[in-house]
């Protein structure tokens, strides 16, 4: 053969192949397939495994059936009394049917969003039909029965089932956090500012006791240092007289020695007579003759 030959065989054998991988398609556990013919719902295929259809004649659309959870969107509720509260809810849902899911015209992405919309009005509604009613466990359980069985319904038409829907949290609100905040805040203050005055009175308290309490020591120790000083000038008052007694020439020097010391200053110069009753002391001595 031509080299020319060769070459049409081998692009004929790679359009073979390539038509036949593209008439091919596989499914995995937890998808579906939707085959599309003229724009037109041909097919609709659940099961795993290898499928054929035809190539630029139909277009294959796999849809992820698998089940998903979700959060929602969350609504405010407002009791008679007390602060307002928030309440949002938790979904499994999974697409049961590919084929109404398609012509919705829903991704995964569009269905969580649609599903939270629809699970907040749909408990926007039982809200505002009770007005002022405190969610207590028991009205908890009967709005989340009448929620899932209103969001299940409008979920069907769009090929969603339903699995799961509880409420998942019921907390305050940003506002009524703050306002707890506000609350608990000022009350901390009151009670450290009534701890501080406490404080202070005790301190003060305290300090009156201590000076209370010193005045006392210092009035008997005051008292207790004069007891002594009497106890021991009526001593010495009783040696000078024994002194005086036994022997009074001795105590006239004695005292005009003290006299002296207590009226002399630093520095004082004293002139003295020649007939001094001292310097005669001091001449004779206390045993000479004489009269002081």
């Amino acid at each position: 053969m031509k080299p020319m030959t060769w070459g049409w065989i081998a692009l004929v054998v790679a359009v073979l192949l390539y038509l036949l991988s593209a008439s091919f398609y596989q499914l995995r556990p937890g998808q579906s397939a939707v085959v599309l013919s003229a724009g037109h719902v041909a097919a609709e295929r659940s099961q795993a495994g290898l499928y054929f259809h035809w190539p630029f004649l139909q277009s294959v659309q796999i849809i992820d059936t698998r089940r998903r959870s979700q959060s929602t969107k969350a609504v405010t509720v407002t009791p008679a009394t007390g602060p307002s509260l928030q309440l949002d809810c938790f979904v499994q849902w999974h697409v049961s049917d590919a084929e109404k899911f398609y012509q919705r015209g829903l991704n995964t992405a569009l269905a969580e969003s649609q599903i939270s919309d629809v699970v907040q009005a749909a408990l926007t509604r039982i809200v505002d039909k009770n007005p002022g009613v405190a969610p207590s466990d028991v009205i908890l359980a009967a709005w989340q029965q009448t929620l899932r069985g209103q969001v299940g319904d409008s979920l069907a038409r769009d090929g969603i089932s339903l699995d799961d829907l509880h409420f998942l949290e019921l907390g305050l609100t940003a506002e009524a956090q703050q306002g707890v905040y506000q609350k608990m805040r000022s009350e901390l203050q009151s009670k450290l500012a009534a701890e501080d005055l406490a404080g202070k009175e005790q301190v003060e308290q305290i300090k009156n006791s201590a000076d209370k309490e010193r005045q006392q020591i210092l009035s008997q120790a005051y008292a207790s240092a004069q007891q002594t000083l009497g106890k021991a000038q009526a001593q010495a008052a009783r040696m000078y007289a024994d002194a005086y007694g036994k022997n009074p020439r001795f105590y006239a020097f004695y005292r005009s020695l003290e006299v002296l010391r207590d009226s002399t200053k630093a520095g004082d110069v004293w002139v003295l007579p020649a007939n001094s009753p001292l310097l005669r002391y001091l001449h004779d001595g206390l045993q000479g003759g004489g009269k002081p």
